[in-house]
């Protein structure tokens, strides 16, 4: 398997708070069949930000010290970058800001209260750069708890989605289990990653049984291993699944932003 999101780096951000937590989430990644990890720490200016060559430093100390605990995981180097219109000003360095440095993929954080209005440029912007974006967790955002559909719309207009593993095993509570698993049953999940925090967190093999009983094996294959590959590698791939609307009536993506 293949985990695209996971805070992994010791010391820069919200998750791993030292070498040796690190080692642990690893461990636990690979004990559960994980073989290569995206290391995504925070990029929200002002708080939790590192530059690629910190970042590649950082991700090559860690894989040595993988190696030496014979702990048998790639790491690759990656960002969780918080949606604010200063994405624009970043535009000219996406490259490196994107999934394993491919210049094809960018895990992109949204506001947990609502969909920014400037969702509209921002997708623009990045279709002309090339770039795809990934959103994290999008079944943790209240707007999009209120009304799945807003993901719809998000995956109709060149998004694609990443569900977190404890969304799915409830971790986050009964609202939020239940959005996960209706969008995945709708199919506009892409790819299950775990997220990770810290050694408490759950590893990506926890969600298998559970999505492959919602799913079937063939379908948690391409969430878990095919299309995180892909991702990883920068590579295309088909969607076989259609993407099906929820029952609620759509009034389109602008109507569900916030204007603040």
């Amino acid at each position: 398997m293949v985990d695209i999101h996971c805070h992994i780096l010791p010391g820069v951000d919200d998750g791993a708070e030292s070498i040796e937590e690190s080692l642990t989430m690893l461990r636990k990644a690979a004990t559960g069949g994980v073989k290569s990890i995206v290391a995504t720490p925070h990029l929200l200016r002002g708080s939790y930000e590192t530059s690629l060559s910190q970042r590649q430093e950082m991700v090559a100390d860690l894989q040595k010290a993988a190696d030496e605990n014979h702990i048998d995981i790639q790491i690759k180097t990656g960002v969780e970058y918080y949606l604010t219109p200063q994405i624009l000003e970043d535009m000219d360095r996406l490259e490196e800001l994107s999934i394993n440095n491919n210049g094809k993929y960018l895990l992109i954080e949204l506001p947990m209260r609502f969909v920014p209005q400037s969702m509209d440029d921002v997708l623009f912007n990045l279709k002309v750069k090339g770039i795809i974006p990934v959103l994290a967790h999008p079944e943790r955002n209240e707007g999009i708890c209120r009304n799945p559909n807003i993901v719809f719309d998000l995956v109709e207009k060149g998004c694609l989605t990443q569900i977190n593993v404890g969304s799915i095993l409830g971790y986050f509570g009964g609202q939020i289990r239940k959005v996960a698993r209706n969008i995945l049953t709708h199919n506009l999940a892409h790819v299950i990653a775990s997220d990770m925090h810290s050694a408490n967190s759950p590893a990506l093999g926890a969600a298998v049984p559970e999505v492959e009983k919602l799913l079937g094996k063939e379908q948690a294959a391409r969430l878990f291993v095919e299309t995180p590959q892909q991702i990883v590698a920068g590579e295309d791939f088909h969607q076989e699944e259609l993407p099906q609307q929820f029952g609620t009536r759509r009034r389109g993506l602008r109507g569900f932003f916030s204007r603040s």
